[in-house]
Protein backbone atom coordinates (compact mmCIF):
# COMPACT_ATOMS: atom_id res chain seq x y z
CA UNK A 1 0.00 0.00 0.00
CA UNK A 2 2.86 2.36 0.45
CA UNK A 3 3.55 1.79 -2.97
CA UNK A 4 0.30 2.63 -4.29
CA UNK A 5 0.36 5.71 -2.00
CA UNK A 6 3.53 6.95 -3.05
CA UNK A 7 2.51 6.67 -6.55
CA UNK A 8 -1.01 8.70 -6.11
CA UNK A 9 1.10 11.39 -4.40
CA UNK A 10 3.40 11.11 -7.55
CA UNK A 11 0.90 10.98 -10.06
CA UNK A 12 -0.86 13.94 -7.74
CA UNK A 13 2.10 16.06 -7.94
CA UNK A 14 2.83 15.89 -11.41
CA UNK A 15 -0.97 16.67 -12.33
CA UNK A 16 -0.63 19.73 -9.97
CA UNK A 17 2.82 20.82 -11.39
CA UNK A 18 1.40 19.96 -14.79
CA UNK A 19 -1.94 22.30 -13.76
CA UNK A 20 0.06 25.26 -12.67
CA UNK A 21 2.70 24.97 -16.10
CA UNK A 22 -1.38 24.92 -17.70
CA UNK A 23 -2.26 28.09 -15.56
CA UNK A 24 1.02 29.74 -16.15
CA UNK A 25 0.51 28.90 -20.09
CA UNK A 26 -3.43 30.36 -19.70
CA UNK A 27 -1.74 33.48 -17.89
CA UNK A 28 0.78 34.32 -20.53
CA UNK A 29 -1.36 33.56 -23.49
CA UNK A 30 -3.61 36.08 -21.83
CA UNK A 31 -1.69 38.34 -21.32
CA UNK A 32 -0.13 38.21 -24.58
CA UNK A 33 -3.74 38.25 -25.88
CA UNK A 34 -4.30 41.54 -23.60
CA UNK A 35 -1.09 43.28 -25.59
CA UNK A 36 -2.67 42.26 -29.10
CA UNK A 37 -5.88 43.19 -28.41
CA UNK A 38 -4.59 46.95 -27.42
CA UNK A 39 -2.46 47.03 -30.47
CA UNK A 40 -5.02 46.55 -32.46
CA UNK A 41 -7.40 48.92 -30.86
CA UNK A 42 -4.61 51.05 -31.76
CA UNK A 43 -4.07 49.99 -35.53
CA UNK A 44 -7.98 50.64 -35.67
CA UNK A 45 -7.54 54.08 -34.31
CA UNK A 46 -4.52 54.91 -36.28
CA UNK A 47 -6.36 53.32 -39.60
CA UNK A 48 -9.63 55.36 -38.75
CA UNK A 49 -7.20 58.41 -38.53
CA UNK A 50 -5.41 57.46 -41.45
CA UNK A 51 -8.73 57.29 -43.55
CA UNK A 52 -9.91 60.79 -42.27
CA UNK A 53 -7.28 62.50 -43.27
CA UNK A 54 -7.12 60.30 -46.65
CA UNK A 55 -11.20 61.92 -47.04
CA UNK A 56 -9.96 65.27 -45.54
CA UNK A 57 -7.30 65.20 -48.83
CA UNK A 58 -9.55 63.98 -51.50
CA UNK A 59 -12.54 66.64 -50.55
CA UNK A 60 -9.23 69.35 -50.75
CA UNK A 61 -8.31 68.06 -54.11
CA UNK A 62 -12.31 68.01 -55.34
CA UNK A 63 -12.04 72.48 -54.23
CA UNK A 64 -9.03 72.69 -55.83
CA UNK A 65 -10.28 70.75 -59.36
CA UNK A 66 -13.25 73.07 -58.77
CA UNK A 67 -11.15 75.86 -58.67
CA UNK A 68 -8.96 74.98 -61.53
CA UNK A 69 -11.91 74.43 -63.62
CA UNK A 70 -13.18 77.96 -62.67
CA UNK A 71 -10.30 79.49 -63.50
CA UNK A 72 -10.09 77.84 -66.68
CA UNK A 73 -13.86 78.64 -67.63
CA UNK A 74 -12.81 82.36 -67.20
CA UNK A 75 -9.93 82.36 -68.88
CA UNK A 76 -11.66 81.00 -72.21
CA UNK A 77 -14.55 83.72 -71.51
CA UNK A 78 -11.40 86.44 -71.65
CA UNK A 79 -9.95 84.43 -74.42
CA UNK A 80 -13.17 85.25 -76.10
CA UNK A 81 -13.39 88.71 -75.27
CA UNK A 82 -10.07 89.42 -76.60
CA UNK A 83 -11.27 87.64 -79.84
CA UNK A 84 -13.92 90.08 -79.84
CA UNK A 85 -11.90 92.97 -79.01
CA UNK A 86 -9.24 91.98 -81.68
CA UNK A 87 -12.07 91.96 -83.91
CA UNK A 88 -13.54 95.52 -82.62
CA UNK A 89 -9.91 96.68 -83.28
CA UNK A 90 -9.63 95.69 -86.88
CA UNK A 91 -12.97 96.96 -87.71
CA UNK A 92 -12.31 100.79 -86.31
CA UNK A 93 -8.72 100.21 -87.90
CA UNK A 94 -10.35 99.24 -91.00
CA UNK A 95 -13.07 102.69 -90.66
CA UNK A 96 -10.31 104.80 -89.44
CA UNK A 97 -8.50 103.54 -92.94
CA UNK A 98 -11.41 104.53 -95.19
CA UNK A 99 -12.23 107.52 -93.33
CA UNK A 100 -8.58 108.68 -94.06
CA UNK A 101 -9.32 107.82 -96.99
CA UNK A 102 -12.47 109.45 -97.28
CA UNK A 103 -10.61 112.89 -95.45
CA UNK A 104 -8.41 112.95 -98.91
CA UNK A 105 -11.08 112.79 -100.95
CA UNK A 106 -13.05 115.32 -99.29
CA UNK A 107 -9.78 117.69 -99.47
CA UNK A 108 -9.33 116.69 -103.51
CA UNK A 109 -12.87 117.54 -104.22
CA UNK A 110 -12.81 120.76 -101.82
CA UNK A 111 -9.97 121.99 -103.89
CA UNK A 112 -11.53 121.41 -106.75
CA UNK A 113 -14.86 123.17 -105.43
CA UNK A 114 -12.25 126.08 -104.20
CA UNK A 115 -10.74 125.99 -108.21
CA UNK A 116 -14.30 126.57 -109.75
CA UNK A 117 -15.49 128.88 -107.26
CA UNK A 118 -12.09 130.66 -108.16
CA UNK A 119 -13.00 130.54 -111.51
CA UNK A 120 -16.30 131.30 -111.39
CA UNK A 121 -15.73 134.12 -109.14
CA UNK A 122 -13.78 135.17 -112.17
CA UNK A 123 -15.66 134.78 -114.53
CA UNK A 124 -18.67 136.80 -113.00
CA UNK A 125 -16.29 139.79 -112.48
CA UNK A 126 -15.92 139.80 -116.26
CA UNK A 127 -19.45 140.38 -116.39
CA UNK A 128 -19.32 143.34 -114.11
CA UNK A 129 -16.93 145.47 -115.57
Amino acid sequence: MRNLARRTQDSTEQINALIENLQKDVAATVAEMEVSTLRVVKTVDEASTAYDQLASAAHNIETITSHVTQVATAAEEQDKVSEEINRNITVVEDASARLASLAGDVREVSEQMSQITDSLESQLRKFKI
